[in-house]
């Protein structure tokens, strides 16, 4: 077997001093390699583009720079939450990495030895307090005299607006922005937000200028590390900073997918920020302390220590050599995809920001604008394009025309997806639960039908027909008298005495117990709400039968 690495075309002629870990890991990498006296083969590539090889490596391990999505004996490589802390993560990484995805490896990390784990933070602690690192450089202060005079806020470090990992993002950031400082005006507490350095969205520019103007928002360009210090709480989509956040022990809120979520409070409604700022310090658990330690010392790999990173490689070569066979093909077709994907990852960068731009602005729109942007955002979630962030983040005028697009072209797929996208958005959506249940019992799903039109039928206030397809489809399966069916029959009948189709049902039940006199009477009763239903006469002749059949007898 070899190893296959790929090389970022960046890392050796661009003269970003960031860039010098880069070229010191890739370095010590082959170091490693070649100390395990191993084979290996380099790939030039562009950077975030080129994630892995379409079909992985079928002879060799191959480590792909910043890939979200490794291929088949593939491991992401990348720079971690500290300097020289990297990924090597077959997953990928953030919320796409093993660690993010795999329970077997938290409940591994949750017996980490608590000791080691309270002197690995200590030891990050200090690093980031003395001497102020992160991931990009900082100022040594917060420069603002109006944060230095706060004794309480919350802290908020923004994120580039369309990098990768906003695709794990349960809340979009403008809308983060807004309603973290609505809630803080309202509140009359303070919230300080730090833009990120690379951040250049007009959409967050915008975002800013509209929110800034309350003596409870402020704005930073201080060290991170100082703002995390003074904060009292820290809320997150996915950034590094909230691990940052966690080595300081601070609460913290994560509104993404994240190889540290699980330590922290997750909140995917907007309506979770108000916990955010009710929060009061606590210490930090014993159980974060662990998860914290076993990410920093053994789940990141720091790249200045040789043993650990032949160890890793010695780990990746028995997991090879356990799960493949010798002589496959080596990876040679990369180059073949590089311009197509270049101009995939450009065009769908730009399309995610004119989206965002879109759906930060709808709700400002006109009556005359609102419409025609309607119907354009109704096209896309259609068009199966980030369906569920738009359904999400717009009104039902949007959902509305996208469902009638699914239905007019018969699309059961793209009509179950936004079907779903409304119940996420509103778990209690009733109309939405209903429609998939019905969607779903079409399908040949009789599981899902069920658990849908139940879920429909258990809201309060539920309709009547919404209610009555749920029992008919019981009744399919179920003797009338069933408890279920009797238990939704006498809130029917409580709420909706008047309903043809209650009485039908209470004549059904009355006819199955035996009872005939009252299920003529209710089955007539039926009859006189509703002469045209052709079930409501069927099981009248059923009655008619049974009554004199009991005559006879």
């Amino acid at each position: 077997m070899k190893f296959y690495l790929d090389k970022p075309n960046n890392f050796w002629v661009d003269n970003d001093g960031s860039l010098a870990e880069h070229r010191a890991v890739y370095l010590k990498l082959i170091e490693g390699i070649l100390a395990e006296n191993c084979e290996f083969t380099v790939f030039e590539r562009r950077p975030y583009i080129e994630e892995a090889l379409p079909d992985g490596c079928a002879d060799g391990v191959y480590y792909s720079y910043h890939a979200a999505h490794p291929g088949k004996n593939c491991y992401c490589i990348k720079r971690g939450p500290f300097p020289y802390l990297w990924y090597m993560d077959a997953g990928g990484y953030s919320g796409w990495s093993a660690v993010a995805c795999d329970a077997d490896i938290r409940a591994q990390a949750a017996q980490f030895p608590l000791e080691r784990a309270v002197q690995v933070i200590e030891h990050y602690k200090q690093m980031m307090l003395q001497e102020n690192i992160s991931i990009l450089p900082q100022l040594k202060t917060i420069p603002e005299a109006d944060i230095k005079s706060l004794e309480d806020y919350v802290f908020y470090p923004m994120q580039v607006n369309n990098d990768e990992v906003m695709k794990l993002a349960d809340l979009p950031q403008f809308e983060i922005i807004r309603e973290a400082a609505r809630m803080a005006h309202s509140l009359q507490q303070h919230i300080v937000f730090k833009r990120h350095p690379l951040c250049t969205s007009p959409i967050i520019t915008e975002i800013i200028k509209e929110v800034i103007d309350s003596a409870y928002v402020h704005l930073s360009v201080g060290s991170v590390n100082a703002l995390l210090e003074r904060a009292r709480a820290v809320m997150v989509t996915n950034s590094t900073v909230g691990l940052q956040a966690l080595v300081l022990g601070k609460p913290v809120f994560s509104f993404g997918k994240s190889e540290y979520d699980h330590m922290t409070n997750r909140l995917t409604t907007s309506a979770g920020l108000k916990d955010v700022f009710q929060c009061t310090d606590a210490p930090q658990s014993e159980q974060v302390k662990r998860q914290l330690g076993h990410l920093l010392d053994a789940y990141f790999v720091d790249m200045r220590d040789m043993d650990k990173i032949r160890s890793r490689i010695r780990q990746h070569r028995t997991i090879f050599e356990a799960t493949s066979k010798e002589g496959g093909d080596a990876p040679t077709n990369i180059q073949n995809y590089r311009v197509f994907l270049t101009l995939a990852h450009r065009l769908e960068k730009e399309s995610r920001e004119r989206l965002e731009f879109l759906l930060a602005t709808y709700s400002s729109l006109s009556k005359a604008e609102k419409p025609l942007v309607a119907r354009t955002l109704s096209k896309l979630a259609y068009r199966g394009h980030q369906t569920e962030y738009i359904i999400r983040h717009s009104d039902g005028a949007v959902s509305t025309r996208a469902l009638k697009l699914a239905q007019k072209n018969d699309d059961l797929t793209i009509h179950q997806r936004i079907l779903r996208a409304l119940i996420a958005k509103d778990p209690q959506d009733i109309q939405s639960l209903h429609q998939l249940g019905k969607l779903l019992y079409a399908q040949g799903d009789n599981s899902g039908g069920h658990e849908y039109a139940g879920l429909a039928a258990q809201q309060d206030n539920a309709p009547v027909n919404v209610v009555m397809f749920y029992v008919r489809r019981l009744l399919k399966d179920r003797a009338p008298n069933d408890a279920e069916i009797m238990r939704y029959a006498r809130q029917l009948a409580d709420n909706f005495p008047d309903n043809g189709w209650v009485q039908w049902l209470l004549a059904r039940i009355a006819l199955f117990e035996g009872r005939l006199d009252a299920a003529q009477t209710a089955i007539q009763y039926a009859l006189d709400q509703d002469s045209e239903t052709p079930i409501f006469y069927k099981l009248q002749a059923k009655i008619t039968n049974a009554r004199k059949n009991a005559g006879s007898s």
